[in-house]
């Protein structure tokens, strides 16, 4: 403030002394002494006695008197009048020296900060760069001292203590505040304690036997929790109490009669050992047989010395399996196929079309290849979805439908989901599109509807895959897709039905296990249903508006 104390301060006016009021004046006696103006009546004409000169000075002597106190009185007022009204202005000017600046104000608005549990704030105000001093109003005519908002403090919350007990861990006591969420006090885990079983306090409940275990169990000393054990079944202590007679090459043979000693029970019976037959071990091969022609081999008993001669068959082809071609989404596999190791016949196996993509994303989830980008689409009336409407400039062999589209165009729509593709939109006589370039097309899972005649005469389409959120194929979608051979269906294969008629309420219902095998499938499209509509779902056809 040393500011303020160099500042010039304003004069202010001394206070004028309040005066003291006049004297009365005071009256004078009857009687003694001469009255005012004694000396004035000499010379009058005449002489008057003294009692007549008393009464003639009298009268007038009492008006004066009068008149000068009321003209005392009324000086008293007005000058005590003057001194409040001094005394008043005083102090005003006092104020606003102690108020407000001499100066001319440098405003700076401060705006307010809200105080905090740890942090104070501050008030909306404003702040004068010259006296640095704070006000509520621009023009500085409001001062206020402190601006700080102090500190709420915490509202705390206390966790208690929680012990562990043998299998549950605890934790110890904490706190925290409940608006700020900070952690006053850190809780830790406590683990738990685990049981303590006494080594050596084990009580046999069931004893073993031979064949069963038996049982022995121990308390826990903390919790009480009984624990369980198995003991080991002694097994059979076996005897042999009649011994066998071994068998020969013809001759029959008796096994050992064994018994428990422990339990008594019989653990083999005497049974009779049928003849071990010759043990004519490796033969001797006189002539090596083929795949397709017999050979011929020498036996010899090692036991008894007799020999057999055996004709050796034709080996046949031994086949082994040659590893399987897994499909790719786009690529053929071979499962099935075998090779003789020995001649080299071949056996083809069964060959597996491609399994076709799944797209999410616009790429697929298994191979990870992105989804074209060069196809043509077109906005719904609604602007919430796009619609397939053609091959665009893609030039792709095996196409893959986004599940996403964003078009330049409508940029701040962003990403919408492609749910439709449009009737001949993968048509030959659209829009003179080459789609003989179609081998194979996948659908994602957002793509809802095929539009009637999408792909008739797509002559070279080999395989279609579609997405889990098919609900309807239109009529002859796939007219013409003479070498459509592969369907795939990744959503349900479950209520569909077929129907010629678009008015139709109730469809023929097509088998699950066809729609689930991808040729059955492709013929469903192709040949059996080519010409009808096609929907998903319960006994009643759904007309799609």
């Amino acid at each position: 403030m040393a500011e303020e104390e160099n500042m010039p301060r304003e004069e202010v006016p001394e206070e004028v002394p309040q005066s003291e009021p006049a004297p009365e004046t005071e009256q004078v006696p009857e009687g003694d002494g001469e009255a005012p103006g004694a000396e004035a009546a000499e010379g009058a004409e005449g002489a008057q006695t003294p009692a007549e000169e008393d009464a003639a000075e009298e009268a007038p002597a009492e008006d004066e008197e009068a008149s000068e106190r009321s003209s005392n009185r009324k000086k008293v007022i007005i000058g005590v009048s003057i001194v409040v009204a001094l005394i008043v202005i005083f102090i005003i000017i006092l104020l606003l020296l102690l108020g407000s600046c001499t100066h001319r104000h440098s405003m700076t608005h401060v705006d307010g900060v809200g105080a905090t549990c740890e942090t104070p704030g501050v008030i909306d105000h404003w702040h004068c760069d010259e006296c640095d001093k704070d006000y509520l109003d621009e023009d500085g005519k409001e001062p206020i001292g402190d601006v700080t908002i102090p500190p709420i403090s915490h509202n705390i919350v206390i966790v208690e203590y929680q012990a562990a007990t043998c299998t549950e861990p605890g934790h110890t006591a904490g706190a925290y505040c409940a608006d700020c969420g900070e952690v006053l006090e850190e809780q830790e885990e406590i683990p738990a304690l685990g049981h303590d079983f006494p080594e050596g306090g084990y009580e046999v409940t069931q004893e073993p036997t031979c064949t069963e275990e038996g049982v022995k169990e121990c308390v826990c000393t903390r919790c009480g929790e009984t624990k369980t054990e198995a003991i080991e079944a002694l097994g059979h202590a076996p005897e042999e109490t009649e011994p066998g007679v071994p068998a020969t090459c013809e001759g029959t043979g008796l096994t050992s009669k064994i018994v428990c000693t422990r339990c008594g029970e019989v653990l083999e019976e005497q049974e009779e050992i049928a003849p071990l037959g010759h043990d004519w071990g490796d033969p001797v091969v006189t002539e090596e047989p083929l795949c397709l022609f017999d050979g011929e081999e020498v036996y010899t008993c090692e036991r008894c010395g007799t020999q057999r001669v055996e004709k050796i068959h034709a080996l046949g082809h031994n086949m082994t399996a040659a590893p399987d071609i897994e499909p790719t989404c786009e690529t053929s596999g071979v499962k099935g196929r075998r090779v003789c190791d020995r001649c080299g016949w071949i056996e083809e196996g069964e060959i597996i079309p491609p399994l076709g993509h799944e797209i999410e994303d616009n790429e697929c989830i298994h191979c990870h290849k992105k989804a074209c980008t060069d196809l043509e689409f077109e906005l719904s009336s609604t602007k919430d979805y796009y619609i397939l409407v053609g091959l665009g400039s893609c030039k792709h062999t095996h196409i893959l439908v986004p599940d996403k589209h964003i078009d330049p165009d409508h940029s701040e729509l962003g990403e919408l989901l492609v749910t439709t593709v449009r009737n001949n939109a993968f048509s030959s006589n659209h829009s003179n599109q080459q789609v003989e370039q179609i081998h194979t097309i996948s659908f994602p899972y957002s793509v809802k509807s095929i539009g009637s005649a999408a792909f008739a005469g797509c002559t070279n389409l080999e395989s279609v895959t579609f997405g889990t959120g098919l609900t309807l194929i239109e009529s002859n979608a796939f007219t013409d897709c003479v070498n459509l051979t592969f369907v795939r269906f990744r959503g349900t294969t479950e209520g569909w039905q077929a129907s010629a008629d678009p008015q139709a309420v109730v469809g023929t219902p097509i088998d699950s296990s066809d729609l689930a095998s991808p040729s059955k499938a492709a013929q469903l499209l192709t040949e059996d249903y080519y010409g009808c509509k096609w929907w998903i779902g319960d006994t009643r056809i759904r007309i799609r508006p």
